[in-house]
């Protein structure tokens, strides 16, 4: 489905997905150095494994607290 917000006017519509041609290619959408995570990985898991990188001390506790959960 494609919208379009054109002022006040709202339009929906259906497309064929066999119609549509890409015009960017992987590459340009996602150069190398792109962090795929961002897509695939929610912002809370991403956070939390970066400030457990950095040496957090309320990050490692709130880990902690989840394996005590798990274990209890």
């Amino acid at each position: 489905m494609l919208t379009t917000n054109g002022g006040s006017n709202e339009r929906s519509e259906f497309a064929n997905e066999k119609m549509l041609r890409l015009n960017f290619t992987a590459e340009d959408l996602y150069p190398e150095d792109y962090d795929l995570n961002t897509l695939f990985v929610d912002y809370q898991q991403r956070k939390l494994e970066r400030d457990i990188e950095r040496g957090s001390k309320k990050a490692l506790e709130k880990v902690q607290k989840e394996i005590l959960k798990i274990e209890g």
